[in-house]
């Protein structure tokens, strides 16, 4: 896996503004699309998806939540960014959103998956790959952070017990894109944790590979 540190493309660590670039910054922004839609699942505060909007001003970006308190502040930091349109409603556990919000370039999972049972997991996969247009990528960045707090009832675990502080669900994710057909690539963050992207193939390519491929005899 590669290492990702936000001092290489960012000097000093800083990005559009002075603004810091934190890791999980610094890896999206190398892989998001050159133009479209970005759909940004578990806004919170809307912190990470306003620093995208103010480097790529030249891509929409969506915000979402399922919580209202958290979708007003989102929209609140995100005023005055004319490329970040108002935060929906959408809960990436429950299934269903993948047809409605799409299609778009890019899906972003930051953070989710200490909060998020196997199941909920599951919808957010099949719903992701869904919602992503040809050629898209499924994002999800999962920075360190304290073991304790992704031990909530229902949380995936880490998969080895030397990887404590890690966060979970890596290698299910990175197992279950495979399977669904998409081109995967895990990264390190620094200062720990992971990136892991799907990138669904172009049109073109997506048909050869469902077998469209003409005889050439």
């Amino acid at each position: 896996m590669t290492p990702i540190d936000v001092a290489s493309g960012y000097p000093h660590g800083r990005g559009v503004g002075g603004r810091d670039v934190d890791p999980v910054c610094a890896a999206i922004l190398r892989h998001l699309p050159p133009r479209g839609h970005v759909l940004d699942l578990g806004s919170g505060s809307g912190r990470r998806i306003s620093i995208l909007a103010a480097h790529r001003p030249d891509l929409t970006f969506e915000p979402s939540d399922p919580d209202p308190a958290s979708r007003a502040r989102i929209d609140r930091r995100c005023a005055g960014l004319r490329n970040v349109i108002r935060a929906a409603d959408l809960d990436p556990a429950r299934s269903g959103w993948g047809g409605p919000a799409g299609p778009v370039e890019a899906v972003i999972a930051t953070g989710v998956l200490s909060r998020m049972s196997e199941s909920g997991l599951s919808v957010l996969l099949d719903e992701g790959v869904r919602a992503l247009a040809p050629g898209g990528i499924l994002a999800f960045l999962e920075p360190r952070a304290d073991p304790a707090a992704a031990m909530g009832t229902g949380a995936l675990r880490p998969e080895d017990p030397d990887t404590a502080g890690d966060p979970p669900g890596g290698d299910i994710v990175e197992t279950v894109l495979g399977v669904l057909g998409l081109a995967v690539d895990r990264l390190d963050l620094s200062g720990g944790g992971w990136a892991i992207l799907g990138r669904r193939a172009p049109r073109g390519a997506e048909r050869l590979s469902r077998g469209d491929r003409a005889d050439p005899t």
